[in-house]
């Protein structure tokens, strides 16, 4: 046993027989070593399109507390991190469907299942599913898998069918490769398990299936494995993100590989703790099936293939709040009395790092030997202390920016942060006072390079991550402003802001229930009433326009008019903390250059007109372009809007002044930018107006 990381025991080994060797070529001789061929490390691969689904719940809405989950929502947060990271599935984010907690009923559920991927997923992709959370058998002897609205008196109308799952992999959902991943069954006072261990193994064999435990074992969780998981997710994460890659060490986790992973150190750690786990696997799929692919890793593959027994490090910490990084990727947080526990790590050299703002960051090279569970004291001892003068500088510039009406007033603080890093380099919040300077100005490339400095001096600096998050999108990185506002969002949960930004991110990706689940966590934290959430009830507005839900549109963008409030306090805060702004300075979104409270009243008016036209109400959709283009004229996509609206209404009654409406806004759009994502529709649809309106006055003559 492990107890607190202390007493230190060896791990088992597989079989020899278990590596990967190369035959011999005649003449050859056989070395002890094993050494992969440069024409087998250096030959292309083609990496599939995947997608995948990830559902976790731990609290459900109709289950007794001891039936719910501890960390079943952590655990599926952690597979969407490893699917979507460069060094796992390496799977491009807008594939990835999350449903967690109160997210996963049976509808969305059911819609994941039976429209979205079917209808998304060709022949040639691969698809990954992931289930955390309970697996139950209903009285009429079914299996089910328990969405967060499950009610155990009418299984059949809230739960999913695990045949119906089975039916949909094998049937309806084209993809080739298919890889089932279930952890559930965990232990409580739920429904027996062997019939539902059972039901999972009897899954068809065109598929890989991986489930959690055995038919007559339990699946557990331990709240002292890396803060608190389960024990099949947390191996399933760390194999994906290349623990499992040893067979040979080649930059990609195959089937095989993460299988044989699973299987030894889930049982290895559930033994050492009294506790009987085995993942099991079923299907017929190819051992050498790629599940992630990490590029860095394949250009530096090692010339010897590791030893098959893994090692461990448990993490002790003397401050709260402390960040541990290994090998530069953030596995946790720590704190006096809760170590961090990190089993399963390959043998050799790793870094730990260990960061808190305001402090020194601690960082101690280990070497992790097999078949040994290391402890490793991370001491924070020393308290950043910046100098008084860099101090008094930065304060100087802040109160400059914060004051500011000009460019050159802007200027003035930048110099006054600059000189601050100069008196002292470890200044993070001059460093990230002068990237909104930079920004402010337009030197978008010099601000991306400051809040970067910033987060290198203080790696757990969220608002750092929040601003640098903003410089991604305004350039047009979407996918990199995901991921920076996530790693924001994490290290500051509670900042509404941050959440609201994430929901114009994923607009941008065109990630609508991702976008409405931001900005719903937005108006949360902000409260529904007041001017903060103006911006994210105009984001979920458009989340919830562009899935057609127009009637839970129009209320959003309501209230976000009535919301908003437009006085510089109110403006300074939003630009400060998210986009670079001071009055008499514009910045740029887009759909233009023009102040960000203009954009979202017309945002919110455009929406509001985009709305009424799905409803088919073209006279009110009529008044509120008017109103949105009053606000602001320098918007395209909203002239073009006001143009869609006069067609409908002419197609409807052939005035004229429609015609000539349709027109005038068609022409305004395409002058205000020739190149809009749908111009050529646009110009062809002014060229037949036009031909309309010379027949009309031909026909007057």
């Amino acid at each position: 046993m492990i107890e607190g990381g202390r007493i230190v025991k060896s791990f088992l080994s597989l079989p020899a027989a278990l590596l990967l060797v190369t035959p011999l070529l005649p003449g050859q001789v056989a070395s002890r070593d094993i050494v992969l061929e440069d024409r087998y490390v250096k030959q292309p691969v083609a990496l599939p399109r995947a997608y995948a689904l990830v559902v976790g719940v731990s609290d459900y809405k109709n289950l007794p507390p001891k039936q719910d989950l501890r960390f079943a929502e952590r655990d599926a947060e952690a597979i969407y991190n490893v699917l979507i990271s460069p060094e796992g599935g390496n799977l491009d984010f807008q594939n990835v469907r999350k449903l967690l907690g109160a997210d996963a009923t049976l509808a969305n559920l059911r819609e994941a299942l039976e429209t979205w991927l079917p209808q998304t997923l060709t022949e040639a992709d691969q698809l990954y599913i992931f289930f955390v959370g309970h697996g139950m058998s209903g009285p009429d002897g079914r299996v089910y898998l328990s969405p967060y609205d499950i009610d155990v008196k009418s299984f059949a109308q809230s739960a999913y069918p695990l045949e119906q799952l089975a039916t949909q992999l094998t049937q309806k959902i084209k993809a080739r490769r298919k890889v089932l991943l279930l952890d559930a069954c965990h232990s409580g006072d739920v429904s027996p398990v062997l019939p539902v261990q059972k039901a999972m193994a009897a899954l068809p064999q065109d598929l890989l299936v991986l489930t959690s435990s055995r038919s007559t074992e339990l699946s557990f969780e331990d709240a002292n494995l890396a803060g608190g998981r389960g024990l099949f997710s947390y191996f399933l994460e760390r194999g994906w993100r290349g623990e499992a890659d040893v067979a040979p060490n080649d930059g990609f986790v195959v089937a095989g590989e993460l299988i044989q992973y699973l299987q030894r150190e889930v049982s290895r750690y559930a033994t050492e703790r009294g506790r009987e786990q085995n993942p099991a696997e079923r299907g017929r799929y190819e051992n050498k099936l790629i599940l992630g692919f990490n590029p860095e890793r394949r250009t530096q593959v090692a010339a010897r293939t590791p030893e098959l027994a893994f090692g461990g490090l448990v993490v002790q910490v003397n401050r709260t709040e402390t960040r541990i990084f290994l090998d530069g990727k953030d596995v946790g947080e720590a704190a006096p009395g809760k170590e961090l526990q990190l089993p399963g790590i390959s043998p050799g050299a790793h870094t730990v790092r260990a960061v808190r703002k305001g402090y020194d960051p601690v960082e101690i090279p280990v070497n992790v030997v097999p078949g040994i569970i290391r402890l490793i004291e991370v001491p924070m001892k020393y308290s950043r202390r910046i100098k008084a003068s860099s101090e008094g500088l930065q304060q100087q510039g802040t109160e400059a920016w914060r004051k500011g009406r000009n460019a050159a007033d802007f200027r003035r603080a930048g110099q006054l942060f600059e000189k601050a890093l100069a008196e002292d380099d470890r200044n993070s919040e001059a460093a990230l006072g002068l990237c909104r300077v930079q920004q402010a100005l337009g030197e978008d490339e010099a601000a991306r390079k400051s809040c970067e400095r910033a987060i290198r001096i203080d790696a757990d600096f969220a608002d750092a991550h929040h601003h640098l998050a903003i410089l991604k999108l305004e350039s047009g990185d979407a996918n990199g402003a995901v991921r920076s506002l996530l790693d924001a969002a994490r290290l500051d949960p509670k900042n509404a802001l941050i959440q609201s930004n994430l929901a114009m991110a994923y607009l941008d990706v065109d990630k609508y229930r991702e976008a409405e689940q931001a900005a719903t966590k937005a108006i949360e934290l902000a409260g529904p009433g007041s001017s903060a959430a103006g911006q994210a009830l105009n984001h979920r507005g458009e989340a919830r326009r562009f899935q057609g839900r127009f009637e839970e549109a129009i209320p959003d963008y309501q209230q976000s008019l009535k919301n908003q409030s437009f006085d510089s306090g109110f403006l300074r805060h939003v630009y400060y903390w998210g986009f670079s702004f001071a009055p008499g300075l514009t910045t740029k979104h887009r759909s233009g250059v023009r102040p960000l409270y203009r954009e979202q009243k017309a945002t919110a008016l455009a929406g509001l007109c985009a709305a009424e036209m799905g409803r088919k109400r073209h006279t009110a959709a009529l008044d509120y372009c008017k109103q949105a283009i009053a606000v602001d004229r320098q918007d395209e996509n909203t002239q073009a809007l006001y143009a869609e609206v006069f067609k409908h209404l002419f197609m409807v009654d052939n005035r004229i002044d429609y015609l000539e409406g349709a027109i005038e806004a068609s022409e305004r759009a395409l002058a205000l930018n020739p190149d809009m994502d749908n111009a050529a529709k646009l110009k062809a649809s002014l060229e037949e107006m036009q031909g309309i309106r010379r027949e009309m006055r031909q026909s007057k003559r």
